[in-house]
């Protein structure tokens, strides 16, 4: 399919995707889109502990 040939360039342009080693005909998601993953993971659990820290501290306040 052309679509998916397509994504699947773009993506490893992107350096988000790569053939198996042993295997040109399969494909399998980088390190770096896991590596991705995890920094978004992590950011978004500061992010909300600092919102919940926030909101603790103003019903200190109020």
């Amino acid at each position: 399919n052309a679509d998916v040939t397509r994504i699947l360039a773009n993506l490893v342009k992107a350096g988000f995707a790569e053939r198996l080693p042993k295997n040109d005909k399969r494909w399998r998601l980088s390190k770096a889109l896991v590596q991705l993953s995890n920094t978004v993971d992590h950011n978004f659990t500061n992010a909300l502990r600092e919102l919940q820290q926030e909101a603790i501290n103003y019903r200190v306040l109020g």
